[in-house]
């Protein structure tokens, strides 16, 4: 075992380069067969096929473990299969989620999130599991979930992941620290992006899915990279507008909603062809009304998408209570995004047509999610999870198969959900007069 994890963790020099930089420790196996650096201060445990590295003053964990390899799973079945070695072992509430892959490496690598409890304390981790030819490892860092700080976590883990080498050769990573938390400078830019964002998909009516909203995002901050710290303060003003639109009436929104609409489709017009986030934004307002099933009405790219990230986020919440949006598993999307096409002409009208103003719905429970009151967001968790119904849950310990999970799902002539959706809708335009912007059909048009 202890030669499998050697081998396991040599691969990783396969995906990672290592830089020269000073002020780390270093780790030499006991054979000397491979080594790393780790943070100063941290103290590693070695034992047959793992290695544990603790921060023991903020109650921190790296992890290096060699996964039972099987050449014909994926890095992502690997990974579930020691989840569930895991839940045997103790951790019997671990779940995982926010799997992510790159073209380039899906074969190879897979990124993702895991919760799970010790000793009553919960706990948060990024992992990284890589697998070679004849071999596979686990890398993870932990910490407690109050706090959690995933941008410092992904970038020490990263780092570790970085150093490893064959014998001692190990070099220090690049930075002579572990990752920092982010800067105020650097907070405060992904929350005026998400506060613009908002902004945006308010002033146009035009909701976007979380998959729509994490291209741009990713495109507006890096494009906010070449500009001054004085540049950046004229977008301070979005974070005060969401406040003044969550509480404005009726009568105030409209008003609202038409000044910032001319402010908005200025800024399109003034960065058309200068803006990669622009030309995202135009590229995605113009494929939503996209028909993927004909039908009466049909059903439309955008909805497609709201529906299925929203039913894959309830599915998500029945296993993790404390999930976020983005913690949505994109293969599980995918899942239902095809399971619902397949259905469609199942749906009777009223479904199809419920189904057809999800995208508002949806942008609507995450701006609850993100800018609502403590009670705004528990009930907005409590009305998503009922979405699934009960028979969406694993069995303890193991996963569904997908057939079980379509079979669970039962898009069509669905009541629970018919029900619940009805329900979400009814009380989301009823209560927050700025949601009614998003009432709207995309294929009939929007209703302010």
């Amino acid at each position: 075992m202890k030669r499998r994890l050697v081998a396991a963790i040599l691969f990783a020099l396969s995906l990672s380069s290592t830089v020269s930089a000073s002020d780390w420790l270093k780790f030499v196996a006991k054979d000397r067969s491979f080594s790393f650096h780790y943070p100063k201060g941290w103290q590693v445990k070695e034992e047959p096929s793992v290695v544990e590295v603790k921060n023991t003053a903020a109650d921190e964990e790296l992890l290096i473990v060699a996964a039972p390899f099987d050449a014909a799973k994926t890095p992502r079945q690997l990974a579930e299969d020691l989840v569930g070695m895991f839940r045997s072992s103790g951790a019997s509430d671990m779940q995982a989620s926010g799997w992510t892959s790159s073209p380039d490496s899906k074969d190879k690598a897979v990124h993702f999130r895991v919760k799970y409890s010790d000793e009553g304390k919960k706990y948060d981790s990024n992992v990284i599991l890589l697998k070679g030819d004849a071999q596979a490892v686990w890398f993870s860092f932990s910490a407690p979930l109050d706090g959690y700080d995933a941008s410092r976590a992904l970038g020490v883990l990263e780092k570790v992941v970085a150093s490893v080498s064959r014998g001692s050769a190990s070099v220090p990573p690049e930075s002579t620290a572990p990752a920092p938390r982010p800067s105020q400078a650097a907070t405060n830019t992904d929350k005026n992006a998400k506060a613009f964002l908002f902004v945006l998909e308010f002033a146009l009516g035009a909701p976007l899915t979380v998959s729509q909203e994490r291209v741009i995002l990713s495109e507006l901050k890096d494009g906010w990279k070449d500009e001054s710290a004085e540049e950046l303060r004229k977008y301070d003003q979005y974070q005060t507008l969401v406040p003044v639109i969550l509480k404005a009436s009726q009568s105030q929104l409209e008003g609202v909603r038409a000044e910032l609409e001319k402010a908005v489709r200025q800024w399109i017009d003034d960065y058309r062809g200068k803006s990669d986030s622009v030309t995202i934004i135009e590229s995605e307002l113009k494929r939503r009304g996209k028909v993927v099933v004909a039908g009466d009405p049909p059903l439309t790219e955008m909805a497609a998408s709201a529906y299925s990230e929203i039913m894959a986020y309830s599915e998500l919440l029945r296993t993790d209570s404390g999930a976020q949006p983005e913690d949505i598993d994109q293969t599980t999307v995918q899942e239902i995004r095809e399971q619902l096409k397949r259905e469609w002409l199942d749906f009777n009208r009223s479904d199809r047509e419920l189904v057809g103003t999800s995208p508002g719905l949806w942008i609507c429970q995450r701006a609850l999610l993100d800018h609502g009151s403590a009670a705004d967001q528990e009930k907005t968790r409590t009305l998503i999870r009922r979405l699934s119904g009960e028979a969406a849950q694993a069995p303890a310990g193991g996963n569904l198969s997908a057939s079980d999970r379509e079979m669970n799902r039962k898009l069509a002539n669905n009541m629970v959900t018919h029900n619940v959706l009805m329900n979400m809708q009814q009380q989301t335009f009823n209560t927050y007069m700025w949601s009614r912007g998003f009432n709207y059909h995309p294929v009939y048009g929007k209703m302010w």
